[in-house]
Formats: structure tokens, sequence, C-alpha cells
């Protein structure tokens, strides 16, 4: 398993958790756990300048949202379900017992608490409001921040103009309960497309905003606090003083060796939880020995579990590469959460030695399943991995903070390419491209375990992506909207040839209650 695989990976495994008693069930987006939830502390968080609640609470409230609005769109009972049914809801998510509506605060979304609550998707879309932030929050091209922008702010405007009819506009329930209709409503109109669903909730992180943690105090406590801290400063001023003038200039040079180094960790990785070395290996030796995963070109990776029983990916960077691989990736993944992505949890710099902790794949990485020997992935599965995969390099891509670059990535032929020396790497592209233009046969690329079983169509389509993907200039190659679109395509036909094929020949296919579907060989 190479490094990036541990950046990329589709997690297989994921149900639907709650209550068996719970009316909501949205098997297509199971909830996905938050490594945001690992610290001590859980930092208070307003999100869509709506709903009050905690940091790691993120992608419950996106999983709860999209649960709604597959109800809401298949009945007319109203956007929100009676608090007799929402209770059914509020527990723990068995894949994290630590979140659940109740402990996130979401005890309140429910029918009839509010004005708002008893709003329902015919009551919500003819609103001139409304349509101007369904049209704009549908349309996501290329230039992502732009149209993210023009969607937050639509968003907000809808949920003001609900505001306004219910008359209640400092009500902080209210405001929570409006806007989440809202977001509802606008996810329950673009079910059909999946893609514009995680683009909306994706653009709607720009509108969250972190509690600084101020309190608000009568004005004597107020002085009588500054007067405190103001003598307890001036105190520690005078002491540091003092001891500067003692061995200064050892000090001096101790001071811009150690000090560097911390400030700029500060600064690029505040989000994240720093693992103790004494952490680390108190996880990585849960059972009494160490398992590894696999081991990649910066580092080797281990299966940990932490004290609350959450298993985790950790990854051990080699001391040759801490500099620039350890810097590289928690840079530039630390805030990057996405349905498609293992999450970057935390990190630990001690002793120097250097640990990466990510979110574990129960079932596995990719190359796994692609490659074992004794059953092989049916075509259907492999075209809903590409287009997963294809999801999640557009997220990275169009990132709100920079563009973020991932490298290795396998396509159809069920053959190994990271592990390939340059020259079979680049027979196996020349073999690609010969199948592209026309001088070898699709058989000669094709997963000869598949047995044929594949729609030729899609096959070609995606080939023919892949091949452009890795032409040398830069010019030739398409862009990843272009890449997701073709996949897209390809796995919509694919979907319906196969829902076909079940209405014609009754024949059984996957559910998203089983982790993957396989042929024995």
């Amino acid at each position: 398993m190479s490094d990036d695989e541990m950046q990329l990976a589709i997690n297989l495994t994921c149900l639907y958790e709650l209550s068996t008693e719970c009316v909501l069930k949205f098997d297509r987006n199971p909830y996905q756990p938050s490594g945001d939830c690992i610290g001590p502390e859980w930092k208070k968080l307003n999100y869509w300048k709506s709903i009050s609640s905690t940091l790691c609470c993120r992608n419950a409230l996106t999983f709860f949202s999209q649960a709604l609005a597959l109800r809401a769109r298949n009945s007319t009972d109203g956007v929100f379900i009676p608090e007799s049914l929402w209770k059914n809801c509020t527990g723990p998510f068995h894949r994290q017992k630590s979140v659940s509506a109740h402990s996130c605060g979401f005890d309140n979304l429910f029918q009839g608490n509010s004005l708002c609550s008893s709003l329902s998707l015919s009551t919500i879309s003819p609103r001139k409001e409304f349509q101007d932030a369904l049209d704009k929050c549908s349309r996501f091209n290329s230039s992502f921040d732009d149209s993210c922008r023009n969607c937050t702010g639509a968003v907000v405007a809808a949920r003001d103009n609900l505001l306004n009819d219910s008359k209640v506009r400092g009500d902080d329930n209210e405001k929570a309960i409006c806007g989440m209709a809202v977001v509802v409503s606008i996810a329950a109109a673009n079910l059909d497309d999946s893609s514009s669903v995680d683009d909306l909730f994706n653009c709607l992180n720009a509108l969250d905003v972190y509690d600084p943690g101020y309190v608000r105090l009568k004005d004597s406590v107020a002085k009588a606090i500054i007067a405190v801290c103001i003598a307890v400063a001036t105190l520690i001023v005078v002491t540091v003083t003092l001891i500067k003038c003692v061995g200064k200039r050892k000090k001096k040079s101790a001071k811009r060796i150690l000090l560097k180094p911390n400030k700029e960790i500060t600064n690029a990785w505040s989000g994240l939880y720093r693992f103790s070395k004494a952490e680390i290996e108190m996880a990585i030796n849960y059972a009494g020995e160490k398992r590894s995963l696999g081991r990649g070109s910066a580092g080797q990776v281990y299966k940990g579990v932490l004290p609350s029983g959450q298993p985790v990916a950790i990854k051990h960077i080699y001391k040759s590469n801490t500099s620039d691989s350890f810097t590289r990736e928690v840079e530039g993944l630390s805030r990057v959460r996405h349905p498609n992505l293992v999450c970057l949890f935390g990190c630990c710099i001690e002793g120097g030695e250097h640990y990466l902790v990510y979110e574990f794949c129960s079932a596995g990485n990719l190359a796994q399943h692609l490659l074992r020997k004794e059953c092989v992935l049916t075509w259907d599965i492999r075209v809903k991995i590409l287009r997963n995969c294809a999801l999640g390099l557009r997220y990275l891509h169009h990132y709100i903070d920079g563009c973020i670059v991932h490298r290795d990535i396998k396509l159809l032929s069920g053959q190994k390419v990271i592990e390939l020396d340059l020259d079979a790497r680049d027979q196996l592209t020349r073999k690609a491209k010969d199948v592209i233009m026309g001088k070898r046969p699709s058989t000669d690329f094709e997963d000869l375990r598949l047995n044929g079983n594949i729609i030729r169509q899609d096959f070609e389509s995606i080939l023919q992506i892949a091949v452009l993907c890795v032409a040398k200039s830069s010019k030739g190659r398409p862009t990843v909207d272009v890449v997701f679109d073709e996949i897209e395509k390809a796995w919509k036909n694919t979907k319906a040839e196969m829902d076909a094929k079940k209405e014609t020949v009754g024949a059984s296919i996957a559910t998203p209650s089983r982790s993957l579907e396989v042929i024995p060989v």
C-alpha cells in the first residue's frame, strides 16, 4: 500500500447505524466518523451561520440533512418529522459512540418546535428567495469558489426570508430551524444529482463560524479580572526580563533553535489533535503486538486503537523523509473533510519521531480488493469506486484553501501500477494507448477475471479518459471536472444497465448494506 493510497480510500463498509426504529434511512449516504472528536475538548461552532453545535458534529449534521431531504421528497408531511419519531433518531452512532443528535444539540430539530419546523417542500419551493438559492446551489462549475460564494449568500437570504415571516428573527432556535429547512429543501430538490448534493454540503462549510469562547461579564467583574490580568502580566514580564539577563547569549542561541519550528507548527496545524508518543505507542500496541497495514515511500503504516475504542491508521514517517513528506501531508490535509477521503485526525512530533493518525478503513484499501486472487470486484462496483474517486479528486482540486494534487491512481486492467518499475509502467500505458488507437483489441487491457462481464461502451470511454490523463504535456490532459463528468456518465449508464437487468432477469445486485460485491474465481 502506497502512502498516497492512505490519503484516498473509499470506506466500503459504512452502514446506516442508528436505531432500527428510526424512520430516517438514507443508506446511500451513510454516516462517516469525524476525526474532530478525538481531542479532550470539542470546539464550539456555528454551522451555516444558523446552528450552534460542536466541531465534531459536522458529519452528523450533513447526514441528518440528507436523510431528512430524502424523506421530505418522498412524503407530504413536511421538512421535519414529529418529535415522537425524531427521538428514535437521536441515539449515538455505532461507529462513533460519542456523536449523536443529542450530544450535538440537535434535539430541537423536529416538527412543531417552531414556525419554520412546520414548513413543507410545497410551501418553501414557491418562494423567490428559495428558487434563487436552489438555482445558485445546483450548478457548481469549475470556478468552485465563485459558485460557492453565490450559493452561500443565497442560502442566507432564503433563511432570512423565512425568519422575517416567523417574526422572531432574534430567536436562535428559530434561526437554526429556518436555516436547516432551506438546506434540506435544496438537497431534496437535487437528490437525483448526487454530485450537486456533495458540492452543496462542501460549500456550506464556508459559512461555519468558530465560537471565540468569549463570556459576557458585568462591568465590575470585568474590571476586576482585567486588573488582575494586568498585574499578573506585569509580574511575568519583570520575571522574564530578569531571566533573560542571566546567560543571555546561551539562552538566545537555544531560543532560535527551539522556538521557531514550534511557532510554525502551531500556526499551520492548530486544528489537529496532538498525540504524545506514549499515546501513539499505546495505540499501536493495543493487542500486545504491532499490526502493519502496509509500507509506502514515506513511512510504515500500522493499525492502532485509541482509548475510546476507535480504530485508526498510524503512519510512522521515515526520518529521511521527515522534513518534506511530513510537512506536505499535514499542511495539505489537516482540514480536508470529504466522504470519499480518509480524514487526518492528528499528528505526533516528539523525540525526533513523526507520526500521522488517519481514519481507519475497516474494509481494507482498494489495492487489496482489486488484486486479491480468490475473488474479483464486479464491473459495476469498479465503476462506482471510480466515480467516488473522481468525486474526491474534484474536491481536492477545487479545495477552498488551494488545489491539492493526488498522484497515484489505478483505472481498469487489474494490474499493479505503483509497484511496477518505470519500464513496465510505460508498457502498461503504451498498451492502453494502443487499445484506444485500434492497434490492440480491448480484451488485451481487460481484467480477464471479469470474463467479459463489462459494459463495452463504458469501458472504452473510461479507458480513453484515462489515457488522456497520462498525457506527457499538461495541455493534452483533461481537467478534473471533465474527468468526473465522463466517469459520472459511465456510472449512470452502468447503473441503468444493472437496474434493467435486474427487472428482466430478476438477478440480485449489490445493495448499500453490503460492503462489496465480488465474483468467486
